[in-house]
């Protein structure tokens, strides 16, 4: 039955051998598509037919690689605590400090020892002293 208020859809064509076989997912495709499931889990749920293979993932690589462990000490090259000194600066700060008006904050690391200190200066220009004094504290 049709109803008048409703127009009629033109028929559907049918689908020939060539469309079905293009609207058939890669193997990669389906992989991906299952959260890279790996080969054999999707030949038991059928979504690989028999023959079919899973192509080289570079996430699936990555993701079972490892990192190098990063050592807890000092690595050999550094010989003597001074030779490898890290800092970090920050501020302008919205407000200052209270008792000496910082409004900038410099931290030191010796990578020899992991000696660390932190100084509050008032205008970024004044960091090469902070860094002095960090010398003459070690």
């Amino acid at each position: 039955t049709t109803c008048a208020c409703v127009p009629a859809l033109p028929p559907v064509p049918p689908r020939t051998a060539s469309a079905l076989t293009a609207a058939q997912p890669t193997p990669a495709e389906i992989h991906e598509a299952h959260g890279h499931l790996n080969e054999v889990s999707l030949k038991k749920l059928n979504l690989l037919k028999p023959g079919q293979r899973l192509p080289h993932c570079e996430d699936c690589a990555l993701s079972k690689s490892k990192a190098q462990h990063v050592p807890d000490h000092a690595a050999d090259t550094i010989r003597f605590p001074g030779e490898v000194v890290v800092c970090d600066i920050w501020g302008p700060a919205s407000t200052p400090s209270v008792p000496h008006q910082a409004s900038f904050i410099i931290a030191f690391c010796d990578y020899f020892s992991r000696y660390r200190k932190v100084y509050l200066l008032r205008r970024r220009a004044d960091a090469l002293t902070a860094f002095q004094q960090y010398l003459n504290d070690m």
